[in-house]
């Protein structure tokens, strides 16, 4: 019977750059700088809230446009900011890597706003790590391993 390979690994310094890459979506996407916030991403990409179907975003305008209509109504909710609260990564392979977030948004005086986590799928390009999907997950999950 054949064995499975060993589960990939990463070094501190490959785990460092996905975390960066998914505080970099958090900050931009508080800040609205669609700028930076597109360069976290590769298309297609895909957002999936499980029970619904997927939804497929094939250009990087297709997927500011989806973030831009999460980001306006926060700004009538006292929203200060938004922020990954913990993120575990779980590397598939030398180029592709899983980011379990459990991200939380705090109105300006500090005090929660909202929370919730999610899975994101990350390829590494020449240009560095980059996010092409984004699963929803309950947070009474995350960090769930079975």
């Amino acid at each position: 019977m054949d064995k499975l390979d060993a589960p990939p690994t990463f070094g501190e310094t490959e785990k460092a750059a996905v975390v960066a890459t998914v505080n970099t979506y958090f900050q931009s996407f508080t800040v609205k700088d669609w700028d930076a916030f597109r360069n976290c991403f590769k298309p297609p990409y895909i957002m999936w809230v499980v029970g619904n179907p997927p939804n497929s975003f094939a250009t990087l305008d297709d997927i500011v446009m989806r973030y831009q209509g999460v980001r306006a109504p926060l700004d009538m909710a006292d929203y200060a900011l938004s922020k990954a609260a913990g993120v575990i990564v779980r590397p598939l392979a030398p180029d592709s890597a899983l980011a379990e977030v459990h991200w939380r948004r705090d109105k300006k005086d500090g005090s929660l706003l909202s929370e919730g986590a999610e899975i994101l799928a990350l390829v590494k390009t020449p240009t560095g790590w980059k996010i092409n999907g984004n699963v929803a997950e309950r947070l009474s999950q995350y960090g769930k391993v079975f």
